[in-house]
């Protein structure tokens, strides 16, 4: 016979993936010109959009957020960036050129 442990750990249940919509705040401000959406990245980094357009389609804004965050999430984790200091990337604002023109 082989001795057993004493103690033997319960299975953990396995990750799920995370909800890409968990950040998403929807919307904070509406006016008659424009519309104020809010969401909050894994990395902590708040995306404010402004949509001009009163009824932008809500998939659209979400993934335009999503995009945003992990594009600033990608461009903060450049060793040589200081935290707290404006963003200087010529890629970073490419891509945010990209998203936004995507939605527009």
């Amino acid at each position: 016979s082989l001795p057993l442990p004493s103690s033997v750990s319960a299975p953990r249940p396995r990750a799920t993936a995370p909800d890409p919509d968990a950040g998403y705040l929807g919307v904070l401000y509406p006016t008659d010109d424009c519309v104020v959406y809010g969401a909050a990245g894994p990395t902590g980094v708040k995306v404010i959009l402004v949509a001009a357009d009163p009824q932008p389609a809500e998939d659209a804004v979400r993934g335009a957020a999503a995009a945003l965050a992990a594009a600033y999430g990608e461009a903060a984790a450049n060793p040589f960036y200081t935290p707290g200091t404006p963003l200087e990337s010529a890629r970073f604002a490419a891509r945010v050129r990209a998203i936004v023109q995507g939605v527009a």
